[in-house]
């Protein structure tokens, strides 16, 4: 390990190392010095001994002198060893020493250096979190463009309306349509409006996040240039981000596309319960023959044409879907019913089943609509007079209690369809009984519906019809705990429920 390398993972260390490189070479050159000088005082030594001896053969002081002299030698040769062994042994330790800073530096370096590939791979990863923003917020204007040049075409389309309307004001029943049609356009209009809002709202997000990722990216900048080792990698994952980013824009692509989405929540939610699936069936209509009209007034652009064709074809397709779909299910509920009115007397009811239906009443929360059916199975159960209807708030004084006023339009297919005759109220309750079980299952099947089709429930257009929604949390369980009360205490109607007739040819069984 070279100095430099010690001194760029810690100074310290590099320090110690260095000292104990220069103390080891001052003792390699005592060690290598020291024999020569011994062995040179003992030539010098044993030379002026003879040299002194052959000088003077016959002087007993250069005998003394000469004794003296090797005697002195010998001490220091002595003593030499004893600092050569003294200076061995240093060195040996030295060496163990440097040994163990070796190991340890050595270790400290390669943490250093996972460490960096970590803050690498931080970098690399920040970098493409930062283009993918980029690139999203750059989608969000493109989209944030369109929505503002639609809603300028719908105001436009607005105008057309009223200078129509203004026209048509002769005769009272055209009055009547134009007017409406102008409630339809109003409305779309501020589905835009809506629309617009929530994607300047998303596009403000991100402008947060982007500049929140920009900052992260410059504090980690500095780091950047020690990062380049890893640029084949980080281009693969810039390949497979980009193609992630293109899957991302073509899903925002179909979110944007309102009546594509429209069509496919229709489909998901025509699976899950029979009301759904009406009501969507009668919005889909309207909506093919608002495009069919579009499509005739807007004849002279031949693009637009195309796309209005397009998805005509699309819609019918859908619309001849829903339609087997619902014949299917309608004839199951027929059979149930059928199966459920044969089984059940006139006048006979459970009542552990109004008692569970009325705690169901009212554990319900005060604002959701399943109130009003439970209100109105226990109107029909006890058979309530109008006056007790009115009482209850199940029933206005005018004729035209249902129109426009909130309520859901299960709720008022099945106000509706109850019977004015003492002698059917057993059917009519059947059908609303059954019904509420329907609406109870199919919520209970709904609730990974939104997770499965990667759709998310907050983007939902609001011009489709609204569906009975599960509440999470203690609410949807204390419903789904009512349902199964409910179950529990009528065994014949949830065997009749769980075992449909068989039929050849007719679609999946209900249930």
């Amino acid at each position: 390990m070279e100095p430099s390398e010690a001194s760029h993972a810690s100074k310290a260390p590099g320090d110690a190392v260095q000292t104990a490189n220069e103390t080891l070479a001052g003792l390699r050159l005592s060690l290598d010095q020291d024999p020569p000088d011994s062995h040179t005082m003992n030539g010098i030594t044993n030379g002026v001994s003879k040299h002194d001896y052959t000088e003077v053969p016959h002087s007993p002081d250069a005998n003394g002198d000469a004794e003296s002299r090797v005697a002195r030698l010998q001490e220091e040769l002595e003593r030499t060893r004893e600092e050569r062994e003294t200076y061995a042994s240093q060195y040996r330790e030295l060496l163990a020493r440097l040994t163990t800073m070796r190991s340890t530096l050595g270790n400290k370096l390669k943490q250093d250096a996972e460490e960096l590939d970590r803050r690498e791979q931080t970098i690399a990863t920040l970098t493409l979190q930062q283009e993918d923003l980029q690139s999203t917020v750059q989608t969000l204007q493109s989209e944030l463009i369109e929505s503002n040049a639609e809603s300028e075409r719908v105001s436009n389309e607005l105008e057309l309306m009223r200078s129509r309307a203004l026209e048509y004001e002769q005769t009272s029943h055209e009055a009547m349509m134009r007017e409406r049609e102008l409630r339809e356009v109003r409305n779309e209009l501020e589905m835009s409006r809506i629309a617009r809002d929530e994607i300047e709202r998303l596009l403000q997000q991100e402008r947060l996040a982007s500049e929140q990722t920009k900052e992260q990216v410059e504090e980690l900048s500095r780091d950047l240039e020690s990062a380049r080792e890893g640029k084949a990698v980080a281009e693969e994952e810039l390949r497979r981000e980009q193609e992630r980013c293109f899957n991302l824009q073509s899903v925002l692509e179909d979110f944007q596309s309102t009546k594509e989405l429209e069509l496919r929540r229709a489909v998901e939610e025509q699976e899950s319960h029979l009301n759904s699936v009406t009501q969507a069936l009668a919005e889909y209509k309207h909506r093919a023959l608002q495009a069919e009209l579009q499509l005739e007034e807007t004849s002279s652009s031949s693009s637009r044409v195309k796309e209005l064709e397009d998805d005509l074809k699309e819609k019918n397709a859908v619309i001849g879907k829903l339609r087997h779909q619902t014949v299917v299910l309608n004839e199951h509920l027929t059979e149930a019913l059928r199966r459920l009115n044969k089984n059940s007397g006139d006048n006979n009811v459970d009542r552990r089943l109004v008692t569970n239906v009325l705690i169901s009443f009212l554990n319900t929360p005060r604002g959701d609509s399943k109130r009003f059916e439970m209100l109105n199975i226990l109107a029909t159960v006890l058979s309530w007079e109008d006056a007790e209807r009115e009482r209850a708030g199940l029933q206005r004084l005018s004729s035209s209690t249902d129109i426009g006023h909130g309520r859901p339009l299960g709720v008022r297919r099945a106000s509706s369809s109850q019977p004015s005759e003492g002698s059917e109220h057993t059917e009519s309750f059947s059908q609303m009984w059954v019904e509420y079980l329907l609406k109870e299952a199919g919520q209970g099947a709904s609730t990974s519906a939104p997770r499965e089709t990667g759709v998310s429930p907050s983007h939902s257009n609001p011009s489709l019809p609204s569906s009975p929604s599960l509440t999470p949390g203690v609410n949807g369980q204390r419903r789904l705990a009512s349902f199964g009360a409910a179950m529990a205490s009528s065994p014949n109607l949830h065997s009749h429920l769980n075992s449909p007739p068989s039929r050849k040819g007719k679609g999946p069984q209900l249930l």
